[in-house]
């Protein structure tokens, strides 16, 4: 769907062209009308990518609630992006999970390794 948005000031006219809510061309003129070029140029629309580290027990005594827990995170990351598209907003979230397995040593080598990968 495309969208224009105008605004006005007391000495131009500002028009805004989006495409799939992201921008592509602009328009920025005095009036009136008469001799105005519209510039189009095509911006990155490529989501921002909110990268989160999740460390659950997917394995072990605490399966059940790891489980619970990560397949909770999906209904999130859906909710959280379709919020962002509504929205206009360039960002997509990402969880990475992990499995601890109910173990400190574990979970310490997890916490690293999500470092090291920039989470």
């Amino acid at each position: 769907m495309i969208v224009l948005k105008i605004y006005f000031d007391k000495y131009k006219i500002y028009i805004k062209f989006y495409y799939d809510e992201a921008i592509v061309g602009f328009f920025i003129g005095p009036p009136p009308w008469s001799n105005f070029v519209i510039s189009v140029e095509k911006l990155n629309t490529t989501p921002t990518s909110i990268r989160i580290g999740v460390l659950v027990d997917l394995s072990g005594p605490l399966a059940t609630y790891g489980n619970d827990i990560k397949n909770t995170l999906e209904i999130a990351k859906e909710d959280i992006n379709a919020y962002f598209k509504e929205k206009g907003l360039s960002y997509k979230v990402e969880f990475y999970v992990e499995d601890t397995r109910v173990d400190p040593k574990i979970a310490l080598d997890k916490v690293q390794a999500l470092y090291g990968r920039g989470y």
